[in-house]
């Protein structure tokens, strides 16, 4: 198998000789996440910055008026290039609660803004690296994702929160929506192939269901079945 030195890390890692598409420059997700930010940021400090208050982005393509890209689209927009007041909490169009924390480590750089449980869940745990609390796949913040358990995205309480992988955070919410549909003897049929007591029915789920849903061990934290209902526990 080909062997490679990590692009961030310097670390080797090899390549599985059945692997299809362009081979990778990372060890993982993590290191490659890292470098990009790396790259990013010698980029930024190159260049000048955009000339509007409060913005921090660096001038790319518009250098004659000293603006930004962005700042340069709200000018064409709007008349002028000031940036907008921003909110110190609002909600998006999702549901999500967002903070104004300039100074927080998981901040997005150019609007200073932080997703609510993102920080709550951090300033609780702290910077990591943590294991995610549903497979135990060790996981940095910038690939890391906080599931809301009674599925409420505007319950931020510590209580509610859970650190999660991408991969869980992803299966986790094709799960529910599996579950949800189920009858009350899907529920009882789906039940058995979790604990192993009928085999031809997990042939049954394909996809990335089949992929992310590996076994009792996970799976039993996911759920209690009750007679005729399914209660969620994340």
């Amino acid at each position: 198998m080909p062997v490679r030195n990590c692009k961030h890390c310097a670390e080797e890692f090899t390549i599985p000789a059945d692997f299809v598409g362009r081979h990778r420059s990372h060890c993982s997700p993590a290191c490659r996440r890292k470098h990009q930010l790396a790259l990013r940021a010698e980029r930024d400090s190159k260049g000048p910055v955009c000339s509007v208050d409060g913005c921090t982005r660096q001038v790319t393509g518009y250098k004659g008026l000293g603006l930004c890209s962005t700042c340069y689209v709200r000018m064409y927009r709007g008349g002028q290039a000031d940036l907008p007041k921003r909110k110190g909490r609002y909600q998006t169009g999702n549901g999500y609660l967002v903070l104004l924390r300039p100074e927080h480590p998981l901040a997005r750089k150019a609007s200073g803004m932080v997703m609510e449980h993102r920080l709550v869940l951090y300033n609780a745990i702290g910077p990591g690296p943590h294991a995610c609390q549903w497979c135990g796949t060790s996981t940095e913040w910038c690939d890391a994702h906080v599931d809301h358990l009674d599925g409420n995205k505007r319950n931020n309480t510590l209580e509610n929160l859970l650190f999660s992988c991408a991969t869980c955070n992803k299966g986790r919410g094709i799960a529910l929506e599996f579950i949800d549909r189920l009858t009350v003897d899907g529920r009882r049929r789906f039940e058995a192939c979790l604990t192993g007591a009928t085999t031809g029915y997990r042939q049954i789920l394909t996809g990335y269901l089949l992929q992310t849903i590996q076994g009792p061990s996970r799976n039993a934290r996911h759920f209690q079945y009750f007679e005729g209902e399914a209660v969620k526990h994340g």
